[in-house]
């Protein structure tokens, strides 16, 4: 079996770039080692494909080791040799969860996130808005950036305003301010002490919430910034940020704000264990959410990233990722071969 690469390249480096009116074009990353061979990888794909029925492992013995920069390479070689899109044939010629979990992963992350989006904005029962907060939450600008133009180049209008017209209120608010990619990303030094205070006093300090405090605060401050924010708070008011959002943004129409505010302040805490959660909420309750748990599979899928969720997982609920996967009916056949070789062996 072919081994995943090392290569540790992560999403923000992935920067997107326009060539042309309405191209859809994605500037490279660096090419991986001399070992790599896209056009070699291409060839099997398309052999998996089109000569006879479709060979699925074959399909995985590339989808599941490589890294999104080495699939991004190896989809430019394919377009190159083969004159169509990896991801195009792929949902051609494969069918369920595994075709959405193959496309996926040769989709450049950017325009993965964007077309996951616009889904969730489209949905038969309304917008996901659960599935937006945990796209767009928590992502450093330059990625913010790259999708905002992957979105624009798929879809034919602006991120901003599509997430506008879905959202209301509270939540409309700070999405957009998300959408503007200017949080601070430890370039600006601030008073800890005093964002602790003002959170303190625009929430459990006061008779009602001061809303525009929490979104002004938690929406433009650095992750490093919030977490020492969050340890100054427990430490000076003897509760948590966490408790203190849970119990303000408590009313009937506050779902989606306390959601959002919720994904900062634990990605700050520990982002690894954010995403093993979204990974066990997908799985818990009745049935498997596989749209959700192939969008947060194929985000988290390089390695020193799988690793540390695997391990936060693990600490928290007291079993392998890949064990908790085994007691899920929807894992079948190439799916699940799918799926456990992108989670990596215990």
């Amino acid at each position: 079996m072919l081994k995943r690469s090392p290569t540790q390249a992560s999403t923000s480096s992935l920067s997107a770039t326009r060539v042309g009116s309405g191209v859809r074009h994605f500037a490279p990353p660096p090419l991986p080692g001399s070992e790599f061979d896209p056009a070699g990888d291409a060839e099997i794909l398309h052999r998996a494909m089109f000569e006879g029925q479709v060979d699925e492992k074959s399909l995985m013995s590339v989808l599941a080791h490589r890294t999104p920069p080495e699939l991004y390479h190896i989809s430019q070689a394919y377009s190159d040799r083969f004159q169509t899109r990896l991801p195009s044939d792929i949902e051609a010629k494969t069918s369920g969860n595994f075709g959405k979990l193959a496309r996926a992963c040769t989709m450049h992350p950017a325009e993965y996130d964007a077309w996951c989006l616009d889904r969730a904005m489209k949905g038969t029962l309304g917008a996901d808005k659960e599935a937006i907060v945990e796209i767009l939450v928590g992502r450093p600008n330059v990625e913010i950036k790259a999708i905002k133009l992957a979105y624009e180049i798929s879809f034919g209008q602006s991120l901003a305003s599509a997430v506008e017209a879905q959202t209301s209120g509270d939540s409309k608010q700070f999405l957009g301010m998300v959408l503007e990619a200017n949080r601070d990303e430890n370039t600006v030094q601030r008073d800890v002490a005093a964002d602790a205070e003002a959170l303190y006093k625009a929430g459990e300090g006061k008779f009602g919430t001061d809303n525009a405090t929490f979104i002004r605060i938690l929406g433009t401050r650095s992750e490093k910034h919030m977490k020492a924010v969050i340890e100054a708070y427990a430490k000076q008011y003897k509760s948590t940020l966490q408790k203190a959002i849970e119990s303000e943004f408590s009313g009937l129409n506050s779902g989606t704000i306390k959601t959002a505010l919720l994904a900062v302040v634990r990605m700050a805490t520990s982002k690894a264990e954010f995403f093993a959660d979204l990974l066990e909420s997908s799985m818990s309750g009745m049935g498997t959410k596989d749209d959700k748990f192939i969008r947060t599979l194929v985000r988290l899928r390089y390695p020193p990233i799988m690793h540390a969720v695997k391990t936060a997982y693990e600490a928290k609920y007291k079993k392998h990722l890949v064990k908790r996967m085994e007691e899920e009916s929807t894992f079948k056949g190439a799916y699940r071969e799918l799926a456990w070789g992108l989670v990596g062996e215990e």
